[in-house]
């Protein structure tokens, strides 16, 4: 009787329509430096985190001062945070990517995936074009400028002001006084160091033979960390060589995390993720513990695949074997069941029927209470009454209540590492709401966001050569007397510049210069202010220097770059179909 009741509720299961696809897997971090941190909506407060953590959509991640992460998403796609950077991912599903920019430095990768990525800060929208690379820094503090410095490919920058084109070799300062274009300058150590993350993990490499098209990108990280083999029944399948001992096991080295309604496997192996969430485990007298990859067309992320045994005192999991079932809270492809909806103490699945179990060490077992409580450190063995075991080895669904339980790495945070005010916690919603996504052409806009042609001015190496500056933007009606240019605090903004020859005098400007008219008061909020603006567009105001805070690896000794905005004509001068930048810029840059 028992046995006709698990056919039928596992004939049940089956037909239950697929529908709790598995949300994560879509990104990962795949570098830490220093303390990054992750907010947890289910503790409502900031935990760290570690490599190969997953990256899901309405994520919030901070690096503290001095450190560094790295994003990789399932295309392919890097996103690089620096020093007191924060970011939200806004979206993130198998055809775009949106993160938003509220502080500090990224830098972007691309490559010919078909998805597009989306970068916000709160002046501008960046569409970044495939097979390109991209800085984009916030430069300031409370009211920061976004600084787009292209050092590959295409991007479009967008805001409330107009649009264009950025393209290589291009810095483009924008701000919600204007915008100018600039050559790029040598890159300084953030720059030189991301130059040298990629060509560490974009080497030159044969041609993948054994990995799926969607695992490719995996190709490089698994290479230099182990070995492809023959396997007799499964063709080839591949070894770790590094970080593994005589008694390694898959799914040992790491722990399992609270994530968003289920127990994700986060792999201490620097090479850990895709072995952990795709494929099956296959233990060979002859060269240990292999892993083979899922075929073309059927490669699925799950938290871990392995089968779990459930008892009163303890939780244990074993590796699945080749074409062994995951039984699982979604579809995770042709070999799993999708659970979401059946009584686990129904289903009947001897544990004994694993073939994994008949490996020496491979079943790894904990204490429920310190499994739960997040602090209980995992060991090799087998559950008292493992081999009676008759029940559903499906992940566990109890809920933790201990905030440990949820953190990717148990530490204490220092309280100098934590965010300042000014990194509020954003709901992804309002995110989505606040930033539309770009049609792919990047051509054309949202109606509520019609925009023109963004007026941009390109500067030339004598107006670098000048004394450091203020940026003025000149009021639209000229008058007779100018106003003097006051030097620029030292502070007010990070510059990278090239060592500069002789200065050479400079022109005349037959510009007339006027007096820039006051901003708006302190106690005027920001959107208030662009609101104005734009009110009384093309009047542009200037942007008095504040003092801020200096950026790490800001290059000493060197010169700033001056940023001058380009003035806006009167209406009556002004032409509504002004073309975009790049079809002016051509003949200045021959002339230099």
């Amino acid at each position: 009787m028992k046995r006709l009741l698990a056919i039928a509720v596992v004939l049940f299961i089956t037909i239950v329509p697929l529908y709790a696809s598995a949300s994560s897997g879509l990104a990962r971090l795949s570098l830490t430096k220093g303390e990054v941190l992750l907010f947890d909506d289910d503790s409502n407060d900031w935990v760290p985190t570690t490599a190969n953590t997953p990256v899901e959509e309405g994520d919030r991640i901070w690096c503290a001062n001095g450190a560094r992460a790295e994003i990789e998403l399932q295309n392919g796609s890097i996103l690089r945070l620096g020093s007191k950077t924060s970011i939200d991912i806004v979206r993130l599903d198998n055809n775009e990517q949106q993160v938003y920019l509220s502080s500090g430095r990224l830098y972007a990768r691309t490559f010919e995936a078909d998805r597009d990525l989306q970068i916000n800060s709160d002046d501008a929208t960046i569409s970044v074009g495939r097979k390109s690379r991209v800085h984009i820094d916030l430069v300031g503090s409370g009211d920061p400028d976004t600084e787009v410095s292209v050092v590959k490919g295409t991007v479009y920058v967008e805001s409330v002001s107009g649009k264009t084109r950025v393209k290589s070799g291009e810095t483009l300062l924008f701000s919600e006084n204007g915008a100018e274009v600039a050559p790029l300058n040598p890159p300084d150590q953030w720059e030189q160091w991301n130059e040298k993350r990629d060509r560490t993990i974009f080497k030159r490499k044969a041609a993948n033979r054994y990995l799926p098209e969607e695992l490719v990108i995996y190709e490089e990280e698994l290479a230099s960390n182990g070995e492809w083999v023959p396997i007799e029944e499964y063709g080839y399948a591949w070894r770790p060589t590094i970080a593994v001992g005589v008694d390694w096991t898959p799914y040992q080295q790491g722990r399992w995390v609270w994530r968003r309604g289920s127990y994700v496997w986060i792999a201490s192996e620097p090479w850990g993720w895709a072995p952990h969430h795709y494929g099956r485990w296959q233990y060979s007298q002859r060269y240990g513990w292999c892993w083979l990859p899922p075929r073309r067309g059927d490669v699925y992320w799950s938290p871990g695949y392995v089968a779990w045994v459930d008892t009163q005192s303890d939780l244990a999991w074993v590796p699945l074997a080749p074409g062994e079932i995951y039984y699982g809270y979604g579809n995770y492809g042709s070999l799993s069941i999708n659970i979401t909806n059946v009584d686990r103490r129904t289903v009947i699945r001897p544990i004994t029927n694993y073939r994994n179990l008949r490996v020496r060490n491979a079943v790894t077992v904990i204490e429920r209470n310190a499994f739960t409580s997040g602090r209980g450190a995992p060991r090799q063995g087998r559950p008292a009454g493992l081999e009676r075991y008759q029940g559903l080895t499906a992940p566990p669904q109890t809920r933790p209540a201990a905030r440990e339980a949820r953190m990717p790495l148990v530490r204490k945070i220092a309280p100098e590492s934590r965010p300042p005010a000014s990194v509020i916690r954003s709901h992804p919603a309002p995110l989505k709401e606040r930033f539309p996504r770009l049609e792919p052409e990047r051509r054309r806009v949202a109606p509520e966001r019609k925009t023109e042609p963004l007026q941009v001015r390109p500067t030339s190496p004598a107006d670098r050569h000048q004394a450091p500056q203020q940026r003025v933007v000149p009021a639209p009606q000229a008058k007779p007397a100018g106003t003097p240019i006051t030097e620029q605090p030292a502070q007010e903004r990070r510059r990278r510049e090239p060592v500069q020859p002789a200065q050479q005098p400079v022109p005349a400007r037959t510009e007339q210069q006027v007096k820039p008219e006051a901003r708006p008061a302190s106690g005027e909020s920001r959107s208030e202010g662009r609101k104005a603006d734009h009110e009384r567009q093309p009047r542009m105001e200037s942007k008095p220097a504040t003092t801020t805070t200096p950026r790490p690896e800001t290059r000493q000794g060197q010169p700033r770059r001056v940023w001058q905005i380009a003035p806006r004509e009167t209406p009556k001068e002004t032409s509504k179909e002004t073309a975009p930048v790049e079809k002016q810029e051509p003949r200045q840059r021959r002339e230099r």
